[in-house]
């Protein structure tokens, strides 16, 4: 640090704040405290200017402890003779001696443990665990409801239709069968085939809540399943599909829809079904839980289809089934 010159402005301050004249001797004192007089001292030298670098000051270590060499992935150990060994010593394939490797201590500072190495893993996620909630396709309290508007049949044993009973009288015929207005009814039966393809594997708690709901609504007297993977024409246990339905047929299958494209039995094969069905009064009903822009294209003219999902209500499927009727 430099020190401040002393100016002649500080020397006539001093003379003004004396009180009095000055003594003799006075100004020649003031002028040596102020560094101004003859023997006054000369002022210090600065320290020479030191050159900058930017490399940090190199730290020595004690001979006591181990070193890194710079190159080097080995620690070395003093050997007592105040020489460190020389790292290149060890390259080139040579081995390290026996005595700096019985000094060598574990050290974790270098690569310390992460802290989520403690923390014990979750359990494993399973698909069939009891408490995983499951989301239905239908609405809740919706399956009877749509399964009974798919799986009746309409039927005169509804109440008596007066106007109809009012035209035969008004003719003067004789009023044989009392005219009833038509009524859904299951007396006819139901027979539902479900497939087992891997296309359905994603609807398995669904399908097995529909086949829980029917024996309730229909009555396990006039219910029989059949249960087959891909193709109806054989069933799971080998044996072949026989035709014995009455009423209604329900078929829960993607029909080889995607994205599992499974073996679907064919075209051929569900058209053949289902005209041997027709020819004995009984009506197919398909229930595919795939959007419709994912049905089979040959699927729709062959059969009404039923699309599982929330938007399925029990208008949506008398408007469906209606509709067919009419073709």
């Amino acid at each position: 640090m430099v020190r401040p010159r002393i100016w002649l402005a500080d020397l006539v301050l001093a003379r003004e704040r004396l009180a009095g004249s000055p003594a003799p001797g006075d100004e020649d004192r003031i002028r040596a405290l102020l560094g101004l007089g003859p023997g006054s001292a000369a002022p210090a030298p600065l320290p020479p200017a030191r050159p900058r670098t930017d490399r940090p000051a190199r730290v020595e270590p004690p001979h006591d402890t181990p070193h890194r060499a710079p190159d080097s992935g080995f620690v070395h150990v003093e050997d007592g003779s105040g020489t460190p060994p020389d790292p290149r010593s060890h390259q080139d394939g040579g081995q390290v001696g026996q005595a700096a490797l019985a000094g060598l201590k574990p050290s974790d500072w270098d690569h310390p443990k992460p802290p989520w190495r403690d923390t014990p893993p979750l359990p494993a996620m399973r698909a069939d665990q009891a408490g995983q909630r499951h989301l239905p396709l239908l609405r809740p309290g919706a399956a009877r409801g749509v399964l009974h508007a798919a799986v009746s049949r309409p039927g005169a044993d509804g109440v008596v239709d007066v106007r109809a009973a009012t035209r035969v009288l008004a003719t003067a015929r004789p009023l044989v069968v009392l005219p009833r207005k038509p009524r859904p009814t299951l007396r006819h039966g139901v027979e539902v085939l479900v497939d087992h393809a891997r296309g359905m594997e994603p609807f398995r708690r669904d399908v097995e809540s529909l086949c829980r709901e029917l024996p309730r609504l229909v009555g396990e007297g006039a219910l029989s399943e059949w249960h087959f993977d891909g193709d109806p024409r054989e069933g799971l246990d080998g044996q072949p599909y026989r035709d014995t339905a009455h009423g209604t047929v329900l078929i829960l299958s993607t029909f080889g829809g995607p994205p599992a494209y499974d073996e679907a039995g064919g075209v051929e094969h569900w058209e053949a079904a289902v005209a041997r069905w027709r020819a004995r009064g009984v009506r197919p009903v398909a229930l595919c839980p795939l959007p419709p822009r994912r049905f089979p294209p040959w699927l729709t003219r062959v059969m009404p289809v039923i699309g599982l999902d929330r938007a399925t209500t029990v208008g949506a499927v008398r408007t469906a089934l209606d509709r067919w009727s009419r073709r």
